[in-house]
C-alpha cells in the first residue's frame, strides 16, 4: 500500500478527490453531445471558468505562420483588439512558450516573466491594460507546428495560483482529445 504525499514548500499538494471530480464533471459537461468545434468551443468558453475563475475566458487559434489570433466563438474580442494584440503576436510570452512546442503544458505569463518586467511592455500597454486584463493563463490543447489552439483565462484582480494552474493542466490533455 502506498504513503499518502505529504506536502512540503517545494511539493504542492496533490489535487483534492473534490477537485478531480469537479474536474470530471466538467469534462463531461463540454463533451456531451458536443456536435463540433464551434460547440466545443461555447461549452468550454462556459463550463471552464466555472472550474477556475475567470474573468474573461476564450478559446484562441493561433496562426503561428501568418502571426494572427482567431477567438472562437467570435465576438468575444473587438476586431480593433485582435489587431493590437496581432502586432505583438510574436512577442507575447505565452506564444513564444507554447507556439511550436509539441509538449506545451498550461502556463501563466507569470510563470514566464516577472509582473513588473511584464507590465512595462508595449503589449501589456497597449492590449491587456485597456482591457483591465492583469492576469492570463493559457490551456494549450493542440499544437502543431502551424496552429497553437489554446483556452486562455484572464482575470482582472488577483493572479492564478499554482493550484489553478494545477487543475487547468489535469484538464488539458482531456481536452486535447476532446
Amino acid at each position: 500500500m502506498s504513503q499518502p504525499q505529504l506536502a512540503t514548500a517545494s511539493t504542492p499538494s496533490p489535487l483534492s478527490s473534490r477537485e478531480l471530480r469537479r474536474a470530471l464533471d466538467t469534462l463531461h459537461a463540454i463533451g456531451e453531445a458536443c456536435t463540433g468545434s464551434t460547440d466545443f468551443a461555447r461549452r468550454g468558453v462556459e463550463h471552464l471558468p466555472r472550474l477556475v475563475g475567470s474573468d474573461l475566458t476564450t478559446l484562441v487559434v493561433c496562426d503561428l505562420d501568418q502571426g494572427h489570433r482567431t477567438v472562437v466563438p467570435s465576438g468575444m474580442i473587438s476586431r480593433r483588439e485582435v489587431e493590437v494584440f496581432d502586432r505583438y503576436f510574436y512577442e507575447h510570452p505565452l506564444v513564444r512558450e507554447h507556439g511550436r512546442n509539441l509538449k506545451a503544458v498550461t502556463k501563466r505569463i507569470d510563470d514566464l516573466v516577472a509582473p513588473a518586467e511584464f507590465h512595462r511592455t508595449p503589449l501589456y500597454n497597449d492590449y491587456y491594460r485597456p482591457i483591465r486584463i492583469e492576469h492570463v493563463m493559457a490551456v494549450p490543447i493542440h499544437v502543431d507546428g502551424r496552429f497553437l489552439v489554446s483556452f486562455v483565462f484572464n482575470r482582472s484582480g488577483s493572479g492564478f495560483t499554482d493550484r489553478d494552474r494545477d487543475l487547468a493542466e489535469v484538464m488539458r490533455p482531456h481536452l486535447s482529445n476532446l
